[in-house]
């Protein structure tokens, strides 16, 4: 009976471990860490980025998902006047007061 406590207890440890190798969520959503498609695919999310970046939530490459795997960061490179360096921290700013993300 002391094995099977000491094993059920190991496995929860190792369940639940980081050195269990399973990569830890990220505290909340960043521009220069959390994909396009992530982001999407949470409303409250989205929402926040529409008041900010409208042209990009009405964007045909990103409804078709060739976004997806990209960041919002990445995108100055192609926009650099929309996506500023301000832009992006008063963003990820708001991403912080999302509970939860």
């Amino acid at each position: 009976m002391k094995r099977l406590v000491a094993s059920a207890a190991l496995a929860i440890v190792l369940f639940v471990s980081p050195a269990s190798g399973q990569v830890a969520a990220p505290a909340h959503y960043s521009t220069a860490k959390t994909q396009i498609g992530m982001l999407m695919s949470d409303a409250i999310a989205w929402e926040v980025i529409g008041r900010r970046f409208p042209m990009l939530v009405q964007s045909k490459a990103v409804a078709s998902g060739m976004a997806n795997r990209m960041t919002l960061r990445s995108l100055k490179r192609f926009k650099p006047a929309i996506f500023t360096e301000t832009a992006l921290a008063e963003l990820d700013a708001e991403f912080a007061k999302i509970p939860g993300r």
